[in-house]
């Protein structure tokens, strides 16, 4: 559809289960064709932590697409993906690539918590983190269990706690939950 001009390359649309569906980044109240400035802010502040991965063979990736299937082509906020940038040039990272799939969340937290959860753990994407803007929480899910669709284990992070997420041995990054959310203003 890119190639034939139905579609714009950085339209916020994705794959999912077959359908396009059209990402939802608004505030309560705003069409879901609106960017909130506290979420493109919390996607700001889950870039900054993601660029401290500095580990040789991974590479954080934002807002691009990852292929889990012929029918599923989501667009996680951010991912950690194993290998370098350039291994990616002629097709999209799949679930053996993916350590990790971060969804910053606001006026879509049950669509990031119902479809996008199952999805992710369908493909065995070994962690799920929500940065859940409605509560000031970070969500960390990981054992996914295919057959479910679900994630068998969770931590709830509040503003205080620290977030760590170890990718493989050796290879961690962390944060205080604090420095994910932003303030409130909406």
């Amino acid at each position: 559809m890119m190639k034939t001009g139905i579609l714009m390359d950085g339209a916020p649309i994705e794959l999912i289960d077959g359908m396009l569906v059209l990402k939802d980044r608004s505030a309560r109240g705003q069409s879901e064709g609106m960017i909130s400035p506290r979420h493109a802010t919390g996607i700001s502040k889950l870039d900054q932590f993601l660029q401290t991965l500095k580990s040789p063979g991974y590479f954080r990736r934002m807002r691009s697409p990852s292929t889990l299937g012929s029918t599923q082509e989501p667009e996680p906020d951010g991912a950690v993906v194993r290998g370098t940038i350039d291994n990616f040039t002629l097709q999209h990272p799949g679930p053996r690539d993916l350590l990790a799939v971060m969804e910053v969340s606001l006026s879509s937290l049950s669509y990031d918590r119902g479809t996008k959860l199952n999805i992710y753990a369908r493909a065995g994407i070994p962690l799920y983190v929500i940065v859940n803007l409605n509560e000031d929480v970070v969500e960390v899910l990981w054992e996914p269990s295919e057959s479910n669709q679900t994630y068998e284990q969770q931590k709830l992070l509040k503003i205080g706690d620290v977030l760590k997420l170890e990718f493989a041995p050796g290879v961690a990054i962390s944060t205080p939950v604090a420095e994910l959310i932003p303030p409130p203003g909406e």
